[in-house]
């Protein structure tokens, strides 16, 4: 505990510490995802889907992962109950993501949708993705999908691929 204190100052530097180690790890993970994601000039309506599946589908990868688990339950926690260290993760990861997301999106709409309404979509289909690391058993008990198994990967690789679009359309 001494050394804890010396080092961090106590538990909550300690889990500050640890939200920044995550935030770091998260960031340099999907720095290619988000190099790939990344608006260059304008893009037809085509062009901008794919960008969205890319980047959707690259996320859904991560959550797939068994390197993302310890690191999500960390961030599903903080986003029920948040403390300081969900700014560390909001302003590292997880608003880099929500707002790459939402350049893209705004493109594909080209004004058709209000700034909530993108944002809202955006919200919808970041949390479907997410919930395939967050309910790993709920997904196997109501599917019979083990998301760990390579062709069920690539099921649940196709129905969100499907629903993104379908989220898109609404």
């Amino acid at each position: 505990m001494s050394s804890i204190t010396y080092h961090y100052g106590g538990k909550e530097g300690i889990y500050l510490a640890a939200a920044y180690h995550i935030a770091e790890r998260c960031e340099r993970v999907l720095a290619p995802t988000l190099e790939r994601a990344s608006l260059d000039g304008e893009l037809d309506g085509e062009a901008a889907i794919e960008k969205i599946d890319e980047l959707v589908v690259d996320l859904l990868h991560l959550m797939l992962d068994d390197q993302s688990a310890p690191w999500a339950r960390f961030i599903l926690r903080e986003q029920l109950e948040p403390t300081d260290a969900f700014d560390i993760l909001y302003s590292a990861v997880l608003e880099r993501v929500g707002d790459r997301l939402i350049d893209v999106m705004a493109q594909l709409g080209r004004g058709l949708w209000s700034s909530t309404e993108i944002r809202l979509k955006a919200f919808t289909i970041l949390s479907q993705v997410r919930m395939f690391r967050t309910a790993p058993e709920m997904l196997q008990r109501m599917t019979g999908l083990d998301p760990t198994k390579s062709e069920n990967a690539d099921a649940i690789e196709q129905f969100v691929r499907r629903i993104c679009r379908a989220t898109l359309l609404a």
